[in-house]
């Protein structure tokens, strides 16, 4: 709105002035032949006029000023794009970044914030297409070391090393090295987690059961039927379809079961006879006693069900515990915790199995595109990373192979057919003419 006024403002004072001007300055503004009132009269208008005109450039002065000052404001404001997944965790950062942008009034940052299958696709695509819609990305330890062999990542080493409020020794290692490549970090973790079952003492209790501190998939399943009734869910599980949903809680399932997406060759596994035991163990397991429409829920879905008591089991990420401390105090209270399950649906034991995983903020690497040049030599456009840009042909210029040339289409606007009277004159300029022989 003051960019409005002020712009109104700037405008009138360009133009008023100049009338002023034209009309105090110009010889013969009154005729000659006029009298003498009118002479006066006009005297009387020149200085009237030139009152006017000292007070419009005052306020063309003011205006411009101000004119200025918007821009230089506008210009002193750097915004950041950061696109982050809608957790629970990260949703804490919109609530804090007021208190940033206080602290830091030449700063103002914006959030791209999405579930976690679409913020995937979305930052994915503007990495690979060097969009660069985003200042900051959240990535995973999964994506980090690829795109930074890419080259899609700025190494955030150098900076931290000179930046000494931040200490990049008090992470721990095995976060920091999932964050590595080649010596250089290119993600700070924003947290990192594994995995373990979250689990309801009192209904434990009153069920009469014991929850070991490593229990088995067959020992989950079974405290989850018998649990499991028509207020409370004997368990939650991610059902929602994804790499990081379902799949998330699936892969440790198979991973402990002896199976594995890919064997040493590279081949798929995903038909092998493990794979498909813990898969169908899983789905006969959300059926038998877990969350009513499963097939949506992820993380925060399943946090928000065991929260309001829904669920008497919980199996997800570790960082979930102090969500459920401040979210759901009550709740947290009478919950206890357990490694990870372990074991193949039949019983038989199996490794250990709770992941490593951390949600980090990268920077990704601007790439502009360099811009075509036309050679002065021979006029056509060329590459500019082109070894043998600028550089005239040696030999003939070849044409372009069959099929290779671009289309050119006809116009689709319908053509006026000439007048009667020019189709005449063309037809009379087609006969030929003879010479006239001499008489």
């Amino acid at each position: 709105m003051r960019f409005a006024l002020s712009s109104s403002r700037y405008l009138s004072a360009v133009h008023l002035p100049r009338l002023s001007r034209f009309r105090k300055g110009e010889k013969g503004y009154t005729h000659e032949s006029d009298n003498k009132s009118k002479v006066a009269h006009s005297q009387v208008e020149d200085e009237r006029h030139s009152r006017g005109s000292d007070r419009v450039g005052r306020g063309s002065r003011r205006s411009d000023s101000r004119f200025a000052q918007g821009k230089a404001h506008a210009a002193s404001v750097a915004t950041i794009k950061i696109a982050i997944v809608s957790n629970s965790n990260m949703l804490d950062i919109e609530k804090l970044t007021p208190a940033f942008e206080k602290m830091n009034p030449g700063i103002k940052v914006v959030y791209d914030t999405l579930d976690e299958n679409n913020e995937r696709t979305l930052i994915e695509q503007d990495i690979t297409t060097h969009a660069n819609q985003f200042n900051a990305v959240m990535i995973s330890n999964y994506e980090t070391p690829i795109w930074a062999k890419n080259g899609w990542l700025v190494n955030l080493s150098p900076q931290l090393t000179a930046d000494k409020s931040y200490d990049v020794g008090d992470l721990l290692k095995p976060i920091a090295n999932a964050l590595t490549y080649k010596g250089g970090l290119y993600s700070v973790p924003f947290y990192g987690e594994s995995s373990m079952v979250y689990y309801r003492k009192d209904l434990f209790k009153k069920a009469g059961l014991t929850m070991p501190l490593h229990p088995t998939w067959v020992q989950i399943a079974a405290f989850a039927k018998k649990l499991n009734s028509s207020t409370t869910a004997g368990i939650c599980l991610r059902g929602l379809a994804g790499w990081g949903d379902n799949l998330a809680a699936l892969d440790t399932v198979i991973n402990t079961s002896g199976g594995s997406w890919f064997n040493d060759s590279w081949q798929p596994q995903l038909t092998s006879s493990a794979d498909e035991a813990a898969t169908n163990f899983y789905v006969n397991l959300v059926k038998a006693a877990g969350e009513p429409g499963a097939s949506s829920d992820s993380f925060p879905q399943c946090e928000a069900a065991y929260g309001a008591g829904k669920a008497a089991m919980w199996y997800d990420a570790t960082v979930a515990a102090g969500l459920i401390a401040t979210a759901f105090p009550s709740v947290s209270a009478n919950t206890g915790y357990a490694y990870a399950p372990t074991g193949s649906p039949t019983g038989a034991p199996g490794v250990p199995s709770g992941w490593l995983y951390t949600w980090s903020l990268s920077i990704p690497k601007a790439r502009r595109m360099k811009r075509r040049r036309r050679s002065t030599s021979s006029g056509r456009a060329r590459s500019s990373t082109s070894p043998t840009a600028g550089r005239r042909s040696a030999g003939p210029i070849s044409t372009p192979a069959l099929g290779t040339r671009p289309m050119r289409f006809r116009s689709t606007r319908r053509r006026r057919r000439p007048s009667r009277r020019s189709r005449w004159r063309r037809s009379m300029e087609r006969i030929p003419t003879t010479p006239r022989m001499p008489m």
